[in-house]
């Protein structure tokens, strides 16, 4: 009996594991790998304001099977969320009926036997830049693919994949229920809206993101996908935060997208959405398992997945909070998790290279600061329209405090490993250094049989002649190389002057002008940091 007392008692302190979660047993997304994607009728899709609702947005979206040329209509409205008292909006899609096609246009119907394959000159191309700017580029003309007398009219109503059918003309509402499922033969997933980007400014290399989300208390990671394509040679993220508040922008609040809830760890919440990428940008869409009848609706809801838990747990529904720890509410629980993302902030911070560096610099500078400034300068939160945002805006400037502190003294650390070595006595009386690429004017020494040389070469050594003349020995393109150039003799190339050049030997000119540029870029930038700094006095 004692042993069992002392069992029990051992027993007491220990937190017994919660039910089985969504996330335990590895919940997959309801056949979204198999489902194909619907056709949408893109140009009669569209969002509106819903003035019924409080200036919501509203999305009417129509989906195409053209395998029974069948219409779906859905319409999408936000209103309370059904998942609980605190979760806000939500949203949810109506399924508003079908329409299909008369007996008397199936003779429009096109068979894919006797039609050509999709051309190449259809198919989206990509524009290459020194720098990656996410351009897609797609071609038009008149007679451009060769397969345009197969297409019909181009209006608002054409419908299908040759523009063969009107909607006016060619569709009827159906006379019986006709019912929509994603597993149905000719149906699959159904683009909702795009998610992000939504700006140009909505896409951002995962470094900049991470000081952004710090600053912003973490808020904008509520709103983030990763990307598989690069950006700037960097990982990629995209979100749609405004980047003076960290809260979702106006352009977001006018999408759809935004107002989707997410499942977490509750097994009876039906996950009926999944997020998939094109390219550089990611969409909703929705997978419909159990058969809808015209008018019936339902709650859209997505998981986020393992990824998100920890943005789960600050927000009390994460799978640890199950086990008793505490949101983000609780203060103690709060500042205990910021301490140890501070300590992970400042590893990562010590780790960016100069011109990782310099670009969270130029990114605080112009995308953040004077948002933060103008907000938070002579405040008074009564008449604040937004009490949240200003109320994070005030700890994003402490914040900013700390980071260009660090960003500071770290950029000091990389900006002296520098690339260029101390110069000699010779190479600092010379304009020209070791390494720069320059322009030889019609030069080449008196007892070499070649003739002269005009273009670009690289300066290998700077030395003084027995007159003592700084000259300079220089490689030419293709191996070769003069001894003894005069000074003289030398000048800066343009951009002209590297036509017929070496790539490599372009690439490092641009790399040596923008190093020449360093030593001016630090102090700016130093003193940009020293602008963040806390001033009380601004809040007296």
């Amino acid at each position: 009996v004692k042993a069992n007392q002392t069992m029990d008692e051992g027993t007491r302190n220990v937190v017994r594991s919660p039910r089985t979660t969504r996330l335990d047993l590895r919940y997959s997304f309801v056949g979204s790998e198999r489902l194909r994607v619907m056709d949408n009728v893109f140009h009669m899709c569209k969002t509106t304001q819903d003035e019924n609702n409080g200036g919501l947005p509203m999305r009417t979206v129509i989906s195409y099977d053209g395998f029974n040329h069948v219409l779906y209509e859905f319409l999408i409205r936000i209103r309370d969320s059904d998942c609980g008292p605190h979760a806000g909006k939500g949203a949810f899609l109506t399924f508003k009926g079908a329409k299909v096609l008369k007996e008397s246009s199936r003779n429009k119907c096109k068979k894919f036997r006797k039609t050509p394959p999709n051309p190449q000159t259809r198919k989206s191309l990509k524009a290459l830049y020194p720098r990656d700017r996410g351009v897609s580029v797609t071609l038009h003309g008149d007679d451009l693919h060769g397969d345009e007398i197969h297409f019909g009219p181009k209006t608002d109503d054409s419908v299908g994949f040759w523009n063969e059918f009107s909607l006016i003309e060619d569709f009827q509402d159906s006379n019986d229920n006709i019912t929509f499922s994603s597993k149905f033969p000719g149906c699959g997933l159904v683009e909702l809206d795009r998610y992000a980007p939504l700006l140009p400014e909505d896409r951002k290399t995962d470094i900049v993101f991470s000081v952004k989300d710090f600053i912003f208390s973490f808020e904008p990671s509520s709103w983030r996908f990763d990307v598989s394509e690069e950006l700037n040679g960097c990982h990629q993220v995209v979100d749609f935060t405004d980047d003076t508040t960290g809260a979702p922008h106006i352009v977001a609040k006018s999408n759809v997208a935004m107002y989707v809830n997410e499942v977490g760890h509750n097994i009876d919440l039906v996950e009926n959405v999944c997020s998939l990428e094109k390219p550089r940008s990611v969409y909703y869409y929705a997978s419909i398992g159990t058969p809808m009848k015209k008018g019936e609706t339902v709650e859209l809801l997505v998981n986020y997945k393992e990824g998100y838990e920890s943005m789960r747990v600050r927000r009390g529904y994460g799978k640890a909070n199950l086990l008793g720890v505490k949101s983000d509410n609780d203060d103690y629980s709060r500042v205990q998790r910021n301490l140890a993302e501070r300590i992970s902030f400042e590893d990562s911070i010590k780790s960016y290279r100069e011109d990782e560096v310099g670009s969270v610099i130029d990114f605080l500078e112009n995308r953040v600061w004077d948002g933060i400034v103008s907000a938070t300068s002579c405040l008074s939160l009564e008449s604040a329209k937004n009490k949240c945002d200003v109320i994070r805006q005030i700890i994003a400037r402490r914040r900013l405090d700390w980071t260009s502190r660090i960003l500071g003294s770290h950029y000091s650390v990389v900006g002296r490993g520098g690339s260029h070595k101390e110069a000699r006595h010779d190479e600092a009386d010379s304009t020209f250094k070791v390494g720069m690429v320059v322009y030889v004017n019609n030069w080449m020494e008196a007892e070499d049989p070649r003739p002269p040389y005009s273009g670009v070469a690289t300066v290998n050594n700077v030395f003084r002649d027995k007159f003592d003349r700084i000259c300079l020995g220089v490689s030419l393109p293709g191996g070769k190389s003069i001894c003894c150039v005069p000074e003289g003799v030398i000048s800066e190339p343009t951009e002209d002057d590297f036509v017929e050049a070496p790539r490599r030997m372009h690439s490092n000119w641009l790399k040596w002008k923008r190093e020449e540029s360093h030593p001016q870029k630090r102090e700016s930038r130093q003193l940009v940091l020293e602008k963040m700094r806390w001033d009380s006095s601004h809040f007296r």
